[in-house]
């Protein structure tokens, strides 16, 4: 069994106790909302409760695993954009659209596309100054937009994401961050006339700049 297939187990027992944590009555009051949350909030008075965020993404270690068989894939590059909201000092919502390139290891071809819009949750904890460490989950649908000759287009369903991260507050508005996690994205395909039930799944990292306003 390849080691990242046990990652979605073990992030989702971690999402579900730091969400114990966070919610709390002696959870920890951070000045910001961590590394792609909102604002400065807390007790500075100053950023507010809603935030943007683009993401720089690479994928190591993928695979497209489908009925007899999987493939390696190549590395995996990606831009996210991210919009959330704040909800008390250690939670926030929002959205996010994936755009990923994506392909087998053994192929000599232009990278397809991966297009996953996800609904998203984070938390986060202070550790350090305006250093915060947290965690976040996304879940939602998607498409591949694959090569006629291998399947062509597929509409994903589910598509989730888990990471942890850290952020550092340049400034009350603008904060640095890097996350690492997992991405997994199951879709069908017709080859050869028969339907094809694969999954995509990667390790990610991320990194960023997130504006508060």
């Amino acid at each position: 069994m390849r080691l990242h297939k046990l990652i979605p187990l073990l992030c989702s027992l971690s999402f579900g106790l730091a969400l114990l944590l966070a919610s709390s009555p002696g959870a920890a009051t951070p000045r910001f909302v961590d590394a792609q949350a909102l604002g400065s909030g807390g007790d500075t008075g100053s950023g507010g409760s809603w935030g943007a965020s683009l993401l720089l993404q690479l994928g190591l270690g993928g695979s497209f695993d489908f009925d007899g068989g999987s493939d390696d894939a190549s590395p995996t590059l990606g831009v996210t954009p991210v919009f959330e909201r704040r909800f008390g000092p250690n939670f926030a919502l929002g959205g996010e659209w994936m755009f990923l390139w994506v392909k087998s290891s053994d192929s000599d071809e232009d990278r397809d596309k991966l297009w996953l819009p996800h609904l998203r949750a984070r938390i986060a904890f202070p550790v350090y100054k305006n250093v915060e460490v947290g965690a976040m989950l996304g879940l939602g649908v998607g498409i591949y937009l694959g090569r006629d000759e291998v399947g062509g287009n597929a509409f994903v369903f589910p598509s989730y994401r888990f990471a942890f991260g850290g952020s550092y507050a340049i400034n009350p508005a603008v904060k640095a961050f890097a996350d690492f996690g997992y991405l997994s994205a199951a879709f069908t395909q017709e080859i050869a006339g028969k339907d094809i039930d694969t999954e995509f799944s990667t390790l990610l990292l991320s990194v960023g700049l997130m504006a508060a306003f």
